[in-house]
């Protein structure tokens, strides 16, 4: 938000957000005037936990908490579901910057369909939707891969979405780029070679018109696995980091 100031027509990839408390009043205004969903996601909080929704119309009462509010996407639906991308990204090196993105990640699948406007249809958290009685794990999880896959035999090419999310997640990095060396530099200096890395989570929407939107980015990604070959990719997603992360990866 901050650098979007200065460089609109780049950092136009995000939703309308807003931190809150500090922009309640601005918040209630938009609410007032729009016609729009919200999504309010208080800090700290994961898996789901704390999040409302606020349907056009509704009235939002302001809290001292610190929270986001983001507008709601209506996004790209396949079998009329909603669904997010986890992709991972590996910060190598901070000077020189070295960022990595793995060709797969988890697509995290609603398990009501659009249609039916509840919860279960609108938020894509895996936490949220497998509470819902009766829903299994394997058909609200899948990789990237074989979204993609499918997405490519209708016709679609992924690799303009992948670049786009290369993109995106360069921007990003690069819009906190002094926080992180000032870091690396009081923390981690490096000793003729660089002693730290990051993996880094970002959770990608997909628009009607298939370009991807950054909706968080989490610094302690999740490395649960729910299903096989969710647990397969992430085991050859770490090894990938390890061996790229480390210096003596190669003895």
């Amino acid at each position: 938000n901050r650098i979007q100031l200065f460089f609109p027509t780049l950092y136009n990839f995000i939703p309308k957000s807003l931190v809150l408390p500090t922009r309640n009043k601005e918040f209630q205004n938009i609410l007032s005037q729009t016609n729009g969903k919200y999504i309010v996601k208080p800090d700290g909080g994961s898996l789901g936990s704390g999040i409302t929704i606020i349907e056009p119309g509704n009235k939002f009462t302001p809290k001292n908490n610190l929270a986001i509010a983001q507008e709601y996407v209506d996004s790209y639906l396949i079998n009329d579901t909603k669904f997010d991308l986890r992709i991972y990204a590996l910060i190598s090196s901070v000077s020189p910057l070295k960022i990595h993105v793995y060709r797969d990640g988890i697509a995290r699948f609603c398990s009501e369909r659009s249609s039916q406007n509840t919860i279960y249809s609108q938020l894509t958290n895996t936490a949220i939707n497998r509470q819902k009685s009766g829903v299994k794990i394997e058909s609200i999880t899948k990789t990237v891969k074989e979204v993609f896959q499918n997405l490519k035999k209708s016709g679609i090419n992924t690799q303009t979405i992948w670049s786009k999310i290369d993109n995106q997640i360069i921007l990003t990095i690069l819009s906190i780029y002094n926080f992180l060396d000032i870091e690396v530099k009081q923390k981690c200096p490096p000793h003729g070679y660089n002693r730290c890395f990051q993996l880094l989570g970002f959770d990608f929407i997909l628009t009607k018109n298939l370009d991807p939107l950054i909706l968080e980015v989490n610094y302690r990604p999740s490395l649960q696995a729910d299903i096989k070959a969710e647990f397969e990719m992430k085991i050859n997603m770490l090894a990938a980091v390890i061996h790229i992360g480390s210096p003596f990866s190669g003895l």
